[in-house]
């Protein structure tokens, strides 16, 4: 009998080894603050078996192992990006024009014009990234012109806009008595007629909310593997889709992903609740879409907006200063929901089980959002169920220090903190020199210990899509390739890797699988061509990803 246990704990040890990969000699940055780094890792199968040094790994080895000598290389867990949209994304990387970066109105107009002759003619003509500046009084009956009298939609750089041609106005069925949303506008003429832009929540509920829904199943699927490709490229492994604004539109092209085993990347994604639409409409959409899926896709999250962007559409305590106040009724910004229908939606919603993700970025809104989670915390207490505030522009000081106490979780957008020429030409004007210098401080959040901090590139809402470049600004608090003093407190790589890995594993619910590289945990990892922790913290955007492994699967390689 001795014999027979002996020989059966033999068998279970060789299997426990049997075809183990083994990584030494490298510099293994682990996000786990008990053993921050090591220089080798043992993958059995999709799970880390072992992080330390070298002689113990080498330990694991037998015939079926294989010993990966990683010559000094820095090896990283694989990273999350906490507020992402991929179904406008890939949509622009594939079926859709992308104009972001495009930088003068001609040119534009010229790659419309090209872009809309190669489309069916009553085929739709969708384009994203538009510069504000270019087109913001550009009429219907302009975009009728370019695009060929074709039904058409496009989108400003910010998300929050959208320039839409007659027969788009038409399908959606928008006319001069068509009232303007809570939280939205549609520019008229002088007889109320709609003059082509939707603006805010009216834009939300139109184009924004229908583009993906106006491809096919295939278009869908090559776009969304076109973003997660790339997402894989950079070292991502995992994200938060921040506004999944329909069934049909994205969760139902994850789901095919997934069912057919080519969704290699890990995903929380955020149905929406629409402020224009009642909240018997939303819940009802709401309910339906709850996922509580398994390791790689779920949904138990709901997004809100409470407002705009500062330039007269975030809701704020003080007027704006570019606004007439004795002729408008919005001189403080715009507020989607009243306390009473966001706790009231909050609690349901709680209730239900779902996490609370919101859009907010005047001191306002910021503040009405922690008072209806405070109001409910007294009853229910809600600090481990990572409610989250994203943008946080001009949040308090006093009310950083409720999400504190609360557990809320700020998730923001590195690359905004230094200050770009969309803040300096509309947002300066329209707040003023006080608060445009406390605007985006979000280096007071990382240097804070008791404060959750996610962050994210809200791509493609702007042109930062890499993670280096963002550890970059968190770092030195500047922008790549901007000649300027730092705005604010520098971080540490250490620190900015850590919001990457761990901190946004845990605002999308995965920090007990991955973010961390420890034992039992799943081979999620990078392998990266430069130390960036030693290396001139300018240089951190050039990294390359020459590896990515997600469940202890090669997902990416770079053949270079």
């Amino acid at each position: 009998m001795k014999r027979l246990i002996i020989s059966v704990f033999a068998l279970i040890n060789t299997l426990s080894v049997m075809g183990q990969d083994i990584y030494t000699n490298g510099k293994i940055f682990t996000s786990n603050k008990q053993q921050l780094w090591a220089s080798a890792m043992v993958v059995d199968g999709d799970k880390i078996v072992y992080v330390g040094n070298n002689n113990k790994a080498l330990s694991y080895q037998n015939e079926q192992s294989k010993v990966i000598d990683l010559e000094g290389k820095t090896l990283l867990p694989g990273l999350y990006d906490s507020h992402i949209h991929p179904s406008i994304a890939g949509p622009n990387m594939t079926f859709v024009l992308d104009l972001f970066g495009v930088q003068n109105k001609e040119e534009a107009e010229r790659l419309i014009r090209e872009f809309a002759a190669k489309q069916p003619k009553d085929g739709w003509v969708l384009a994203n990234g538009y510069k504000i500046k270019h087109f913001d009084s550009s009429t219907a009956q302009e975009l009728d012109e370019l695009v060929g009298g074709r039904p058409a939609i496009i989108c400003e750089e910010s998300q929050h806009t959208g320039w839409y041609s007659s027969k788009a106005i038409a399908y959606f069925d928008v006319n001069k008595d068509t009232p303007d949303p809570d939280g939205g506008s549609y520019d008229r003429f002088e007889d109320g007629t709609p003059s082509g832009h939707f603006r805010e929540k009216a834009h939300i509920a139109a184009g924004f909310l229908t583009t993906p829904e106006l491809l096919t199943k295939e278009q869908q699927e090559i776009a969304m593997k076109a973003i997660i490709d790339k997402c894989n490229s950079v070292g991502f492994i995992g994200i938060e889709d921040a506004a999944a604004l329909s069934a049909k539109g994205t969760d139902d092209v994850y789901k095919r992903l997934h069912k057919k085993g080519e969704l290699t990347i890990r995903v929380e994604y955020n149905r929406t609740h629409l402020s224009p639409l009642d909240d018997s409409t939303n819940n009802i959409s709401l309910d339906k879409r709850r996922l509580k899926g398994d390791e790689m896709l779920s949904s138990r999250t709901v997004k809100f907006a409470i407002d705009g962007i500062p330039t007269d559409k975030a809701f704020l305590f003080e007027p704006y200063e570019n606004l007439d106040c004795e002729h408008s009724h919005t001189c403080i910004g715009v507020a989607n929901y009243s306390k009473e229908r966001l706790l009231k939606n909050f609690k349901y919603l709680i209730e239900k089980g779902d996490r609370i993700y919101v859009h907010a970025e005047g001191d306002a809104g910021i503040s009405r959002v922690i008072d209806c989670l405070e109001e409910i915390n007294k009853t229910h207490a809600i600090k481990n169920e990572r409610h989250v505030i994203t943008h946080v522009d001009l949040i308090k000081a006093e009310d950083i220090d409720r999400c504190a106490k609360l557990g809320i979780i700020l998730q923001v957008q590195p690359q905004w903190q230094p200050l770009d020429e969309f803040a300096n030409s509309y947002i300066k004007p329209a707040i003023g020199e006080e608060r445009f210098d406390r605007i985006y401080r979000y280096d007071r959040l990382y240097q804070r210990d008791d404060v959750i901090v996610g962050v994210g590139a809200d791509f493609p809402t702007g042109p930062v899509f890499s993670p280096w470049e963002m550890i970059q600004t968190i770092v030195t608090c500047k922008n790549v390739g901007e000649d300027m003093q730092p705005r604010g407190y520098t971080s540490s790589v250490e620190k900015a890797v850590l919001l990457f890995t761990i901190n946004n594993a845990f605002v999308t619910f995965r920090d007990h699988i991955s973010g961390s590289l420890e034992e039992g945990k799943k081979a999620d990892f990078i392998i990266i061509d430069q130390d960036i922790f030693t290396i001139d913290p300018h240089d951190i955007h050039k990294t390359k990803v020459l590896k990515t492994v997600l469940n202890g699967k090669t997902i990416y390689q770079n053949e270079k």
